[in-house]
């Protein structure tokens, strides 16, 4: 199934293998995952600048900023539904559970056709929710943040899949416009090559050469003065550059 842009879901999850489990098992289901992280701190960052649809939040999150309260920043300043994933059995633990997150609560366990069933269900009740702002970040969000100047010569906008450039408009291949929404949405920051493998090819890549003719052909798509950067043997990032007049 073709992802939807409509379904821009965030994971935040510190356990790689389940992230990555997560990230196949959505995007075989029609989302468009835009990332993960393992931190509650860069997931609120991270709403704030790409403003994903959907929020599906491990509550037993490590580090200074715990899952819940991540999760209530995110639901509390941007109105972005959060889907909590918690190993939860007890009929009190759930009912709880449910009461405290209104957007909806996973069982680890639980099959991919419920908790598909129960994102799609937050994604509404999340449309609904913004649809009632009398001003929509979103629509501020269109206007500016999601702009970024790529090339001397082009802009894009991040999940669009179309570059702009003086002289017309330029699609994108699939895998070329999650490799630019990947390191758009890190811009200025090392993507590591494991990642880039992770979230444009599912890890389903031999070797870099298929990196190489990726970058090589988007950036002649980009024109001159792309900020795309190989970074030795770590990865790639794109440079921040300034407004082409």
């Amino acid at each position: 199934m073709a992802p939807s842009l409509e379904e821009r879901v965030l994971i935040v999850e510190d356990e790689q293998v389940q992230a990555l489990s997560l990230q196949a098992a959505l995007l075989d289901s029609g989302f468009y995952v835009i990332g993960s992280t393992d931190r509650g701190d860069e997931a609120v960052q991270i709403c704030a600048d790409l403003e994903p649809t959907l929020v599906l939040m491990d509550a037993g999150l490590a580090g200074k900023m715990k899952g819940p309260e991540a999760a209530h920043q995110i639901q509390r300043r941007f109105k972005i539904p959060v889907v909590l994933l918690a190993s939860c059995h007890d009929g009190a633990c759930v009912e709880a559970a449910c009461e405290n997150w209104p957007f909806g609560y996973l069982n680890r366990a639980c099959k991919v056709s419920e908790m598909v069933s129960t994102l799609r269900s937050a994604v509404q009740q999340g449309r609904e929710l913004r649809s009632d702002m009398s001003a929509p970040r979103s629509a501020i969000a269109i206007n500016n943040a999601r702009y970024l100047q790529v090339s001397t010569q082009a802009r894009y906008q991040l999940f669009s899949g179309s570059l702009s450039t003086r002289n017309a408009q330029v699609r994108l291949t699939p895998k070329e416009q999650k490799f630019l929404d990947l390191l758009g949405r890190n811009q200025g920051r090392v993507v590591p090559f494991e990642r880039i493998f992770s979230e444009v090819w599912d890890n389903r890549i031999d070797g870099f050469q298929p990196l190489r003719i990726l970058v090589h052909r988007l950036r002649r798509k980009l024109g001159q003065g792309d900020g795309i950067e190989n970074i030795f043997e770590m990865g790639y990032r794109l440079n921040q550059l300034s407004q082409s007049e």
